[in-house]
């Protein structure tokens, strides 16, 4: 396990080598083509919720009962009679 972590910062620093080592134009066609795909797969996945959602139905949004108060007020009621 100590091995692996300390292999850690060296793959690290030779990636970020290699990464600078790049061309500009090709390093933007990356961080493009990287920012194309995560659009894309977010796009897809708002689509695929909005589908799903299409076909359920509707959610009941009354007020919400406090169970504990209507103990309260249902036992005080039934002494009042």
């Amino acid at each position: 396990m100590k091995r692996l972590i300390g292999a850690g910062p060296k793959w690290d620093q030779r990636l970020d080598e290699r990464w600078r080592a790049l061309p500009r134009r090709i390093q933007r066609r990356w961080v493009a083509g990287s920012f194309l795909l995560y659009v894309l797969l977010a796009a897809l996945v708002l689509v695929q919720v909005r589908r799903e959602l299409a076909g359920a139905a509707p959610a009941d949004l009354g007020t919400i009962r406090n169970p504990i108060t209507e103990e309260t007020n249902n036992s005080s009621k039934k002494e009042s009679k």
